[in-house]
């Protein structure tokens, strides 16, 4: 699609876009030519993009934003007398009335749950059709679409002040205790491992674990699960092919899950394991492998890594206890909290990423992984500046990957489970 195309078919569409942006009529003509300028700039990237018509709007209010901070529209109005036009002090004296609306619009989202609020912004603000958000949240459209009535009402209520009693005397209960962190778990804590579920929000990778072994009870298992649908993949022969590429599916995104396995297990010390080569028949090079890791404490993760899932590019850790399970997932990126399931009253939490979802449908999935690089970069500076609890891989992170990869090719052509020495953490002592 070229810019012209674009203009001839999105004009309509942008238009009616930032009148709904609060754009006055006489000014819809510029703005929507600032739109498109916008948009030409970035002719580079435009035939990547899958929805343009997001993409726009995205733009558009951007714009639109602009707009409303420059002065002039608020005292040139064309086509009116002058005892028609409107005094701006007393259109300065309105704010104050839309901000407090606006105020009381995001308290009203904000006593959403996750998922109902990611729903009503996918939905009505991201304007993803109700099938596509079926299918992101694993639901028929029957359930979606009561899902979002029931959202919209409790807004409605909200903004009518009809809900804030109820959800007073919700938010004034008594917190539920939680059992005590299992002694694997603090030891976790101990090392700087990080498992993620605090308060009332689920959040991976950045929050205690003994908050989340409180909210799920012992850990008694792992899952670690990654994969794609196979070597177009790939641009050159030497990433999936011996010797250069040392290996196959775990070697490749597999490598990633073993890590992020041992992230949350700890050392894995015991590898039992099976691999196959017949999807893609590459020499050497494994395209399914499925094992079991366990690590000194007798906990025990189960692995698979493939290069034969055919919905795409999927991965998933999922942490059980005895009391629950939390669960991260990408993609699409998502959490997943489950617990009381055995005492309490049992508590379901679920978080979507919609600024995420709608960036890389935009921009694509590069986007996320450049901002996952800063972070990346940013604990390496800081462990370089000596700094050694961050969440960062080391040495010995690096060398056990490649050892389980190994360790997994040992057992399946000897049928034994392969035992490996308890190196931990290389600086652990300092």
């Amino acid at each position: 699609m070229t810019p012209a195309s674009t203009y001839a078919r999105f004009a309509p569409y942008v238009r009616r876009q930032l009148a709904a942006l609060g754009v006055r009529d006489a000014d819809l003509p510029d703005l929507c030519q600032e739109v498109f300028l916008v948009a030409h700039g970035k002719e580079d990237v435009l035939p990547a993009i899958d929805r343009v018509d997001l993409w726009l709007r995205e733009i558009c209010r951007r714009v639109a934003a602009g707009y409303r901070r420059r002065a002039g529209h608020r005292l040139e109005v064309l086509g009116c007398d002058i005892a028609e036009r409107p005094d701006p002090g007393t259109e300065a004296g309105e704010e104050p009335d839309a901000g407090a609306t606006l105020s009381l619009l995001r308290g009203a989202l904000n006593h959403l749950d996750d998922e109902s609020r990611d729903l009503l912004a996918l939905h009505d603000a991201g304007e993803m059709p109700l099938s596509e958000l079926a299918r992101l949240v694993a639901h028929d459209r029957k359930t979606v679409r009561s899902r979002l009535a029931r959202a919209r009402r409790r807004v409605s209520h909200w903004l009518s002040g009809d809900g804030a009693l109820d959800t007073g005397r919700r938010l004034g209960a008594a917190p539920r205790a939680t059992p005590a962190a299992s002694p694997f778990m603090r030891d976790q804590a101990a090392r700087g491992r990080v498992t993620g579920c605090g308060g009332g929000e689920l959040q991976i990778l950045r929050v205690s674990p003994e908050l989340c072994s409180g909210a799920i009870g012992n850990v008694t298992h792992i899952r670690v699960f990654g994969g794609h649908d196979g070597l177009h993949k790939f641009v050159d022969d030497w990433e999936y092919k011996m010797p250069e590429s040392g290996g196959g599916a775990m070697m490749d995104i597999g490598i990633h899950m073993t890590d992020l396995a041992r992230y949350f297990l700890g050392e894995i010390t015991t590898v039992y394991g099976c691999m196959s080569e017949s999807v893609w028949h590459v020499d050497g090079s494994e395209d399914n492998a499925i094992a079991i890791f366990k690590n000194p404490e007798g906990i025990v993760a189960s692995y698979q890594t493939t290069w034969s899932e055919w919905k795409g590019y999927k991965s998933h850790v999922e942490i059980y206890g005895d009391n629950g399970m939390v669960r991260a997932a990408y993609a699409p990126m998502e959490n997943l909290l489950i617990a009381n399931t055995t005492r309490g009253e049992l508590r379901k939490v679920r978080k979507l990423y919609p600024d995420i979802i709608l960036r890389e449908k935009l921009k694509g999935w590069k986007t996320t992984a450049l901002l996952s690089f800063q972070e990346e970069l940013d604990d390496f500076l800081k462990m370089v500046a000596g700094d050694y609890r961050v969440a960062l891989a080391d040495g010995h992170a690096g060398l056990r990957s490649v050892e389980v990869s190994d360790a997994v090719r040992t057992s399946s052509r000897s049928g034994q489970p392969v035992e490996l020495s308890n190196i931990g953490n290389m600086y652990a002592s300092l």
